[in-house]
């Protein structure tokens, strides 16, 4: 990852805050931390195979799916096999599939929540606010009212874990 002066002035900050006397190692640990409570972000992708495995993915609700419904499902993860729900188009696509019967909004909650991670103390620095897509309701963070992860000075983002080399590149210098 490559971030920028900003960026790295944000972290250098939170490391002469918050990890005073901790070394390297012990500094990577705080920064890759999960949140508490925990703050959620749309992950940047999701296979099928993942979407298909979360607890509560019920398969005959599948089956009982519309033509118009059934490709909508499809088209979400052509081509590459996954799909990016970051993206509100994505959202929109889940939200428009798994509607009706209760059955259904089950397997759309299971599907938003395998669409879903909670951050690292690292990566909440950089999350984004979502604007588009579906409404999304509650504070900020919750997996009602997720944010999107940051992306660095190349648009890559902002995700993985900082390692010892990481906390003493942004100790040392800019």
């Amino acid at each position: 990852m490559k971030l920028s002066t900003s960026q790295k002035l944000i972290v250098k900050s939170y490391l002469e805050t918050s990890a005073v006397g901790l070394n390297e190692s012990d500094s990577a640990t705080l920064l890759n931390t999960l949140v508490s409570p925990a703050y959620f972000v749309w992950k940047s992708v999701v296979t099928r195979a993942d979407v298909q495995a979360a607890v509560g993915f019920d398969w005959t609700r599948v089956d009982n799916l519309s033509v118009g419904k059934s490709r909508i499902w499809d088209w979400m993860f052509n081509a590459i096999d996954s799909m990016q729900p970051w993206r509100g188009n994505y959202r929109v696509g889940v939200n428009a599939t798994w509607i009706g019967t209760q059955a259904d909004l089950d397997v759309r909650a299971a599907v938003i929540s395998a669409c879903q991670r909670p951050v690292t103390n690292f990566e909440k620095f950089f999350v984004t606010q979502v604007t588009d897509g579906p409404e999304q309701s509650g504070n900020r963070g919750l997996s009602t009212n997720a944010d999107k992860l940051g992306v660095d000075s190349d648009g890559a983002f902002i995700e993985g874990t900082a390692n010892e080399q990481f906390v003493s590149d942004i100790r040392g210098g800019l």
